[in-house]
């Protein structure tokens, strides 16, 4: 059983890869390059008891680079956030993993893409011995993007969830028209 398993795992993989592989021609999100963002992010961070949860906001700066084409950029986060009566720090690693590009088309031809839906996964720590693993779902459009997260504090026991607006600060690569 395990086998069978393992071979329909196998194919799924395969069959996603072969999927990327055939898109990334007419991709042009992720291009090769590096990339900023400038990110507000505000929400709570709880312990799912009856205590009162605590607010979070902040803001982040997030530098990355492409380093798979049309498919997956890695990077850091510096985070200044506000919680529990203090001024703290965060500081990690990031991987944005795309998974949908949305393509602009004019009189019926591709003309490039208006944005993108990707997955990131970050690993922060905090100055206050925050441990947070997690990640979120970011609609990028372009300039602005917009998204959710979710970490897991594994030091302090707690969960962190966030939405967040991010402005682009750095140039974006032009589009090629196909």
């Amino acid at each position: 059983m395990l086998n069978h398993n393992m071979k329909n795992y196998s194919f799924t993989f395969l069959f996603f890869i072969a999927a990327i592989c055939s898109n990334a021609q007419t991709d042009t999100e992720f291009p090769k390059g590096f990339i900023m963002y400038a990110k507000l992010h505000g929400g709570m961070v709880t312990d799912f008891t009856s205590y009162p949860d605590l607010y979070v906001g902040g803001v982040q700066l997030a530098p990355q680079l492409t380093i798979a084409e049309h498919v997956l950029r890695a990077g850091i986060i510096a985070d200044g956030f506000y919680t529990n009566k203090k001024i703290q720090g965060a500081f990690g690693p990031s991987l944005s993993l795309k998974i949908k590009t949305f393509n602009a088309n004019l009189q019926g031809a591709p003309v490039g893409s208006i944005g993108n839906i990707n997955v990131i996964f970050d690993h922060l720590w905090g100055t206050d011995e925050q441990r947070l693993l997690g990640g979120g779902i970011i609609a990028d459009l372009s300039v602005i993007t917009l998204g959710i997260t979710a970490h897991r504090d594994y030091s302090l026991n707690t969960w962190w969830f966030q939405s967040e607006i991010s402005i682009r600060i750095s140039k974006k690569h032009k589009n090629p028209v196909i």
